[in-house]
């Protein structure tokens, strides 16, 4: 896949002894792909528009009150690759791993995929995804999100501390994704993320996922 753009971040003092009173060392990679089909697109948008009403009614009363009726809230009671098995759910998650193998050949890296979950996100106005990660335990792992419409509410991705770009130092400790209709956000689980709040009027659609790495 020509289309897979990687980025190398490190810590400012990733190349020096780790010592408790410095910055933290760091070293990660976040990889883009934008060439989902917009008819793909259209097809994933409406798995998330014909199923939320029907993941919401099985599984809102397991948050507590105050999250109830945000979908994020819900993804860990639910496994799209599992729960909606369709022909839909079928190529979407032939399209990811074909991308995450894709990424994972062009960094070199020799680990198979494991373990694929995903859930839907809809944010709507007003609503934000709080800053979280996919693990808890030491584990090796990416993270994926799927946008599905283009919104002015970007991805942040946030670092440990303030990183080094392709050799040049900033004073910034998170990057800014775009959330642009059929490109593919790729991170590795450990590394923390949010939005801001969604402040239009037209829902903003994606869907994530997190796979193991053997």
């Amino acid at each position: 896949m020509d289309n897979i753009q990687i980025e190398k971040f490190t810590g400012l003092n990733s190349f020096a002894e780790n010592d408790v009173f410095l910055p933290p060392a760091f070293e990660t990679y976040i990889c883009q792909y934008k060439s989902i089909s917009a008819e793909k697109v259209d097809i994933y948008k409406n798995l998330i528009l014909e199923n939320y009403e029907d993941i919401f009614s099985k599984h809102n009363h397991k948050v507590p009150d105050q999250g109830k009726g945000f979908l994020l809230n819900l993804y860990n009671f639910y496994n799209v690759f599992e729960d909606l098995k369709c022909d839909k759910t079928e190529s979407l998650r032939v399209d990811i791993t074909n991308i995450l193998e894709a990424c994972l050949q062009k960094m070199k890296v020799t680990m198979k995929l494991a373990n694929h979950d995903s859930w839907f996100n809809v944010l709507k106005f007003g609503e934000r995804a709080p800053r979280h990660c996919h693990i808890i335990d030491a584990e090796k792992s990416l993270s994926w999100v799927l946008f599905l419409s283009d919104s002015k509410t970007s991805l942040n991705i946030e670092f440990p501390h303030m990183y080094t770009r392709d050799g040049e130092k900033t004073h910034k400790t998170y990057m800014k994704y775009s959330c642009e209709a059929g490109k593919v956000v790729i991170f590795p689980s450990w590394l923390h993320h949010f939005t801001d709040s969604h402040r239009e009027k037209q829902d903003r659609y994606s869907i994530a996922g997190k796979v193991s790495l053997l």
